[in-house]
């Protein structure tokens, strides 16, 4: 089902998974056809940013909250006379899908975000540039304009051939600068190419990858100009290719998630893993391999254990054909997860700790769970949520949750776990720094592991499948908690500012305050006083592992940080081969503009 942030359904959204396509009805209902496994599903809708959830199939109901978009809107001019220009692709972020063209004024419109923080850039044929400063637009917000200025570029074009002239399918190329550190990337394209676009002078290291294919050991590095660079070539080869099958202890097909190849030669070290699907026949074929020493392993999917990694070699004149990965014996666990009025927990995450891993599997709708190939031995069995586990009614702060099973080869065992009710909840109210309240917030939460004792303010906050948020007076509710302590955190979401309260009793209501943030800014430049055409600031503050990055181009040296939460920064210059760092006490609310970096050689 897709739904709203307030529980609305969402009728007409175009909802993918595993291959499979449906629009959901009137009542915000779909139905996908996949194989069984874990599948990510994806929604999408007018007016919203995309939605997803992940499901396990089959017995899983998907429940997808969609959030009203977020929309980024500016204009695009030439730097050096301020005209507009129209026909210009503008993505929201480095690497982000989502992008938005100009018309003939300039102006553009970038929809169906998630609330966020942005900086829009264009990396076009003949122009490149970015905003001057990030920007932050929350859920169901429009930015105010944001000027996007570009200056003179260029492109590089290509392709990338294989073995007999035959054009690679899937793979990207990607060019690093040598001096400043600049770098930039293109896909292979609808027609073959690959187009690196947004280029300045200079020397670029290049790098390329083609999916099923072996890169050569380097590439020739490019010399751009002013001018186009057209009809590259980057020749990759076929390597070689480990095919084989996934089978049970009896001989049969095993329909597993994935196979992949791991590089264990120290040689290899460093080389992306290659994965892939079984077929219906539990066949797989990994393609695109260096000689040498891999391990295999197999996700066999919700239910069953990992097996042992396998070291296969791979030699350089042949492919390495029929190997034959075993899924080893075992029993089976089976049985529900209910809580303490009988009710089914579903979706808990049903989890075997022995001497050996046992598995684990989400419980179904009904809560029950079925675990195959299980070694035999004495098992823990525990059941979660969001990583949190689940007590057992009465159980003492020293006590393990969940029950001790034994699994016994070619035998069933049933077992029920019987877990605290989840009919508690914590209402309350996020205010911001002058007592304000702030709407959509984010919420999320964790029990607390010793009820009433001492500070969990360095425990980590465990964000829950589908958020929380506090509504247009900055108050919230969260329900379905079993009984104890928690530790709640509000946060606007991708902003550092966060507002933390603790030993919040089920049942209670609390208030949290996220402080006013700040702003660090100021100038860069060299040595000789110079200003760097690109630099990259970042300001981490230690106490509370909090962050904020972002670059600047033809800023003057100019440079800003906004939404920062108080605290003590040690903020960071690097442009090319240089850096610059200091530190920085930022109290609540606060604008620092006075911040001086030099650079220095590293």
């Amino acid at each position: 089902m897709v739904h709203d942030a307030s529980g609305g359904e969402i009728e007409g959204a175009i909802v993918r998974a595993g291959g499979s396509t449906d629009f959901s009805g009137p009542d915000g209902t779909f139905v996908l056809h996949v194989r069984p496994g874990t599948h990510g599903v994806e929604a999408l809708a007018e007016g919203y940013a995309p939605g997803g959830a992940w499901s396990h199939v089959p017995g899983q109901t998907v429940q997808i909250l969609m959030l009203p978009e977020a929309v980024l809107v500016g204009r695009v001019v030439r730097a050096a006379d301020g005209q507009p220009v129209a026909g210009a692709r503008v993505v929201a972020k480095r690497g982000w899908p989502l992008a938005a063209v100009t018309d003939a004024n300039g102006n553009f419109r970038v929809g169906q975000l998630r609330p966020g923080i942005f900086k829009p850039r264009v990396e076009a044929d003949t122009y490149t540039g970015m905003a001057e400063a990030q920007v932050h637009v929350g859920i169901g917000e429009t930015s105010s304009l944001v000027l996007v200025r570009v200056y003179p570029a260029t492109s590089v074009r290509g392709k990338i051939v294989g073995p007999g002239g035959s054009s690679c399918e899937v793979g990207t190329v990607s060019l690093s600068e040598r001096l400043t550190r600049r770098t930039a990337w293109g896909a292979v394209e609808a027609d073959g190419e690959v187009a690196i676009r947004g280029l300045l002078p200079g020397t670029y290291e290049v790098g390329v990858h083609c999916e099923g294919y072996v890169s050569e050991d380097s590439y020739e590095a490019i010399v751009v100009g002013d001018a186009p660079i057209g009809g590259m070539t980057w020749r990759v080869k076929a390597g070689r290719a480990i095919r084989g099958k996934v089978v049970d202890a009896g001989g049969a097909a095993v329909l597993a998630e994935t196979v992949s190849a791991q590089p264990v030669t120290a040689s290899l070290r460093g080389t992306i893993p290659v994965s892939g699907p079984t077929g219906p026949d539990g066949s797989f074929s990994l393609a695109g391999l260096v000689p040498g020493s891999y391990e295999l392993e197999v996700s066999p999917g919700p239910g069953r254990p990992q097996p042992p990694r396998r070291v296969v070699e791979v030699l350089a004149d042949r492919d390495l054909e029929d190997v034959v990965i075993a899924l080893p014996d075992g029993g089976v666990v089976q049985g529900r997860v209910i809580d303490s009025e009988g009710r089914p927990v579903a979706r808990a995450s049903m989890h075997l700790r022995g001497e050996q891993d046992g598995g684990q599997q989400e419980c179904d709708d009904e809560g029950r769970f079925v675990l195959q190939g299980v070694a035999p031995g004495r098992y823990r069995a525990t059941a979660s949520i969001d990583f949190t586990p689940l007590k057992r009614p009465g159980q003492g702060p020293d006590e393990l949750p969940g029950v001790w099973v034994e699994a016994r080869l070619g035998s069933v065992t049933e077992v029920e776990i019987v877990v605290e009710g989840r009919g508690g909840r914590i209402s309350g109210q996020v205010i911001d720094g002058s007592g304000g309240p702030i709407a959509d917030a984010m919420l999320d939460w964790v029990r607390e592991a010793d009820i009433g004792g001492s500070a969990v303010s360095r425990m980590s906050v465990i964000s829950p499948r589908q958020p929380t948020l506090s509504d247009g007076n900055g108050r919230f509710e969260i329900s379905g908690l079993s009984p104890g302590f928690y530790t709640i955190r509000a946060s606007r979401h991708d902003e550092p500012g966060e507002g933390r309260v603790e030993h919040v009793p089920v049942n209670g209501a609390t208030v949290l305050t996220i402080p006013d943030t700040g702003e660090i800014g100021g100038s860069v430049r060299s040595v000789g006083g110079a200003v760097p055409e690109w630099v990259k600031v970042t300001a981490r503050e230690a106490d509370r592992r909090g962050w904020a990055e972002d670059e600047f181009f033809r800023t003057d040296g100019r440079f800003r940080l906004a939404g920062l939460a108080p605290g003590r920064y040690t903020v960071r210059a690097e442009s090319g081969e240089a850096g610059a760092e200091t530190t920085v006490t930022l109290l609540q609310g606060e604008v620092r503009r006075d911040i001086e970096l030099v650079l220095a050689p590293r």
